[in-house]
């Protein structure tokens, strides 16, 4: 049997759902049009080796490599860079990105960056829930108690739906 190279499309997809936290880092060195580690530095406010390790993670996968002391994307992946910037939210230091039926956050801090993944699925109930109870506000023990799901989980659907619309509302 035959085994096919896998497209750029996959190869970004596949980095981005088992490593959500690359994603500001290549939202940044986009949006930059190529970065050095100090803009990175400067433009995240992350330290030092957590970004030294996500450039390697890119230049691992070839999203990204080094042209003088700047880091750019790769000419084959612009496009579907471009494509995930319209799929992105950014509110301050939060990100949401959705890819297929998943909602990704990830929250940068000064020493670490944290990640989830909501299902969409969940967002759209709590959507409706918020309809149906004519816009009142749900807190996770709320959403717990509705859908019959962890407090975690509801915690979590609860922020998303909220970065959601944050982002909609700028």
């Amino acid at each position: 049997m035959l085994k096919r190279e896998p497209t750029k499309r996959e190869i970004l997809l596949v980095v981005l759902t088992r490593r959500p936290w690359l994603t500001p880092f290549i939202y940044e060195i986009h949006g930059l049009g190529g970065a050095t580690i100090g803009e990175l530095r400067e433009s995240l406010s992350i330290r030092t080796p957590i970004i030294k390790r996500a450039l390697w993670w890119l230049q691992k996968y070839g999203i990204i490599n080094k042209s003088g002391d700047k880091y750019v994307i790769e000419q084959d992946y612009r496009p579907l860079v471009d494509e995930l910037k319209l799929q992105l939210c950014r509110h301050n230091r939060e990100y949401v990105l959705k890819l297929g039926a998943t909602y990704f956050v990830i929250i940068l801090r000064r020493t670490r960056i944290t990640s989830y993944s909501v299902p969409e699925e969940l967002i759209n109930r709590l959507e409706e829930l918020i309809t149906n109870a004519g816009g009142a506000e749900f807190t996770p023990k709320d959403l717990a108690d509705a859908l019959s799901i962890p407090y975690k989980l509801a915690s979590r659907v609860v922020k998303t739906y909220r970065l959601l619309k944050e982002c909609s509302s700028i």
